[in-house]
């Protein structure tokens, strides 16, 4: 039986751990997904955009999202991108897109005042007679 280098077997796993953080929003391969997935990109399209590599993206998905309300907010951005390799500037670009996508999501997904109203029209309340008087 061949095995692989060590290098390559750890290369693989963490591989693995990035693509497990994609469905955890504590680490930063959340955001990562949330931004492929909403602009239709692969790996390659991903690193082009953040200006570092595919085995960059690894690193930075394994990282701890920084909270945006944290007053480390700023130094966490650094850290991780000391860290990674990839501009602090494109991290931040990143993570604002995910958050206006989320409140997008998010505000699409509440009922507006006028939902209330249709619904309540179709629940068979009685419509007010308009007052042709007025």
């Amino acid at each position: 039986m061949q095995h692989n280098p060590p290098e390559q077997d750890l290369a693989a796993r963490l591989a693995r751990a990035a693509r497990r953080a994609e469905g955890d929003p504590f680490f930063l391969g959340h955001a990562l997904a949330r931004y492929r997935a909403a602009n239709r990109l692969d790996d390659e399209g991903l690193a082009a955009y953040l200006e570092c590599t595919t085995a960059d993206l690894v690193s930075l998905a394994l990282c701890r999202m920084p909270s945006p309300s944290d007053s480390r907010f700023r130094a966490d951005v650094e850290r991780i991108a000391e860290h990674t390799g990839v501009p602090p500037l494109r991290i931040v670009a990143l993570l604002r897109s995910v958050a206006a996508l989320y409140a997008l999501r998010e505000a699409a997904e509440r009922p507006t005042g006028y939902d209330t109203l249709a619904a309540r029209d179709q629940d068979g309340e009685e419509q007010p007679e308009a007052d042709d008087n007025a």
